[in-house]
C-alpha cells in the first residue's frame, strides 16, 4: 500500500473518529486501538497502522489527547503533516 494511501486513510479515519470516539468515553488505550483497527480494516498493514498511530499518540499527553478527541473537528494542517511524516517513517519510504 502506498505511503499516500496510508496517510490519506489515517487522516480520514482519525478525523471521522474524533467526534464519535469522544462520546463513548474511551480510554487512551481503547482510543488508540480503535484508530489502529480502523486503519487495518481499511487495508493498511498492521505494523504500519500500529506504528503511525502509536507514534502520533505518543506525542500527545493525556490533556492534548482529550482535547484532540473532544473537539470533534478535522485534523489541523500540522496534524495532517505529522501523520504524513510518521507514515514515511513507519513505511521506510
Amino acid at each position: 500500500m502506498g505511503r499516500l494511501v496510508v496517510r490519506t486513510t489515517a487522516v480520514v479515519l482519525m478525523a471521522g473518529c474524533l467526534f464519535g470516539c469522544s462520546k463513548s468515553g474511551l480510554s487512551r488505550d481503547q482510543l488508540e486501538l480503535r484508530y489502529v483497527d480502523g486503519l487495518i480494516d481499511a487495508g493498511v498493514p498492521t505494523a504500519t497502522a500500529e506504528c503511525v498511530i502509536g507514534k502520533f499518540f505518543d506525542e500527545l499527553d493525556d490533556d492534548q489527547l482529550r482535547a484532540f478527541n473532544v473537539e470533534g473537528s478535522a485534523l489541523s494542517a500540522a496534524q495532517q503533516a505529522r501523520i504524513g511524516e510518521l507514515t514515511t517513517l513507519c513505511t521506510g519510504a
